[in-house]
């Protein structure tokens, strides 16, 4: 498995570069300012970006069962026997990335909650590509 680096860097812009371009805030608003950070993805060995936003969202939402690899550990086997390994190729052979994303909307049983209430369709779709990339990874 290879290690894959998010680098986050923040662009800062003078308030008078602001001006000038006729952006900068009033006084009183000055504080309502906010910079979003500029996200740079580090490439896979095989010289592909990586999807860093569904792989951020699916270790915030995803590995503490599903395991940081797509391999759930033996614990979560034992506690959610029908837990698939999302590492496995075979998974993915018969599963479309839409039927990854209803899975994530609706959830499945008592075991997983729907994920419609805490991400988009957006970041579930981003989510679902990123553990497709999770069978390829071996």
């Amino acid at each position: 498995m290879t290690m894959h680096t998010v680098h986050r860097t923040f662009l800062v812009i003078p308030l008078g570069l602001l001006a000038a371009i006729g952006g900068a805030p009033s006084a009183r608003g000055a504080s309502a300012v906010r910079l979003r950070p500029l996200t740079i993805y580090a490439s896979n060995a095989s010289g592909l970006r990586q999807d860093a936003p569904g792989q951020t969202l699916y270790l915030r939402h995803c590995k503490i069962c599903h395991g940081a690899t797509g391999k759930p550990a033996n614990l979560m086997r034992k506690k959610f026997e029908k837990i698939p390994d999302l590492s496995d190729p075979a998974f993915f052979a018969t599963r479309s990335e839409d039927s990854v994303v209803t899975v994530l909307t609706k959830g499945v049983g008592p075991d997983m909650k729907p994920f419609a209430e805490r991400l988009s369709v957006e970041e579930m779709r981003a989510v679902a590509t990123y553990i497709r990339s999770l069978s390829h990874a071996h």
